[in-house]
């Protein structure tokens, strides 16, 4: 299921087309098995916590302060993964693929291929999304349920 702040209609066709559904981003968490947050990191807070309990939770977020400063950051009292780890304290957050760009990924085998760096406390969660078949589980399958918020 994927959604995002303009609502379901805005992403219907885009989540037609690869097979899922569109949706609020409450149904989204309620519906995922794994969640993929990707929103401006100043956003961190509307993520909901409840339905996200006990949940891999992905952070793909990065810090643009010109979108607006966390003073925290400035600080360096806090890192990014930190901030949403806190603000979901029963999830299993990791921190992942917010290191390269898109253009930059290569096939398994390739000359040139990079390794993409994860972070987080909760081992199996790690273990998990460093899998072999991690992303291909996120597809929307009545098995795994993949969602991006």
């Amino acid at each position: 299921m994927l959604s995002n702040s303009r609502g379901p209609e805005s992403i219907r066709e885009l989540a037609q087309s690869i097979g899922c559904n569109a949706g609020t981003a409450p149904e989204a968490a309620e519906f995922g098995d794994m969640i993929f947050v990707a929103i401006f990191l100043q956003d961190y807070q509307a993520v909901p916590r409840t339905p996200l309990a006990g949940k891999i939770v992905l952070n793909l977020q990065n810090y643009f302060p010109h979108l607006g400063q966390i003073e925290e950051l400035d600080r360096e009292i806090v890192t990014t993964a930190e901030l949403l780890a806190r603000h979901l304290p029963e999830s299993r957050t990791v921190k992942v693929l917010n290191s390269m760009l898109v253009q930059d990924s290569r096939p398994a085998g390739s000359v040139g291929r990079r390794t993409i760096p994860i972070a987080g406390d909760d081992v199996k969660a790690k273990e998990v999304v460093s899998g072999p078949d991690w992303l291909r589980l996120c597809r929307c399958r009545t098995s795994f349920r993949g969602v991006a918020l």
